[in-house]
């Protein structure tokens, strides 16, 4: 670190610190990522980038800390063009919709809420969250980031099933400011929801709340067939 520490005294700017300072070398590009996640903000996204182009998994922990910082840090489309660099396939607004890999938790993929007296399961093919019965009364699920078009409109669909919930069941799905709450069924049920993009980033997410007058569920939820379409207006 302190030969990054004397490249910055040098000059403040993270492009040419990187251009000329830092050789092309899988190493040093890995040090130095580590270094300016922890010193350096602004100099993540162009380092990430680098180092993302070897390919090496072994590098997936910071490039994936990278990806998150980008997105609180707002620079999302510097964080698309990353989480692109890591190898996710871009199949639509929504990554990883149908649960073919277990949410990583970074990143544009589904960010599980560690939740006391809840437990994620994930299964081929989609994803079940047990409740205990024991959990808060109040909590998120799950949480997604897409990247909008600020202004146009967007339907979100699902699947879901659930097993041990009364009426209503207190799951509901938050997009912008439109709810979408998941009626109790042990079959699949499909369901959707329409809103109107306000910022070009938006997190989906799937809360539980306690319904008044109701016992803590205890139970499980499952949920697959998740996606996210532009909607196109009516002629």
């Amino acid at each position: 670190s302190l030969a990054f520490d004397l490249c910055w005294r040098v000059t403040q700017n993270a492009e040419e610190v990187l251009a000329q300072a830092i050789p092309d070398r899988h190493d040093v590009l890995a040090a130095y990522l580590y270094y300016v996640l922890d010193r350096r903000h602004e100099a993540v996204s162009a380092a990430a980038l680098k180092l993302a182009a070897w390919h090496d998994r072994s590098d997936s922990p910071e490039l994936e800390t990278a990806c998150d910082l980008l997105i609180d840090a707002g620079k999302f489309a510097e964080a698309r063009d990353l989480w692109r660099q890591m190898g996710h396939a871009q199949t639509g607004l929504i990554n990883n919709g149908d649960f073919a890999t277990a949410p990583s938790g970074h990143g544009f993929d589904w960010h599980p809420s560690p939740t006391a007296g809840v437990t994620n399961v994930p299964l081929p093919g989609s994803y079940r969250i047990r409740f205990s019965g024991k959990q808060s009364e109040s909590s998120e699920l799950l949480r997604h980031f897409v990247v909008l078009d600020p202004g146009k409109t967007y339907s979100f669909h699902w699947e879901a099933r659930t097993q041990g919930f009364g009426s209503p069941s207190g799951i509901e799905w938050n997009a912008e400011l439109t709810h979408a709450a998941l009626e109790p069924a042990q079959d699949w049920r499909a369901g959707s929801i329409d809103f109107k993009a306000e910022a070009a980033l938006l997190p989906i997410t799937l809360v539980y709340h306690r319904p008044t007058g109701q016992a803590r569920a205890e139970g499980s939820v499952e949920i697959r067939a998740v996606s996210l379409v532009e909607k196109q207006p009516s002629r």
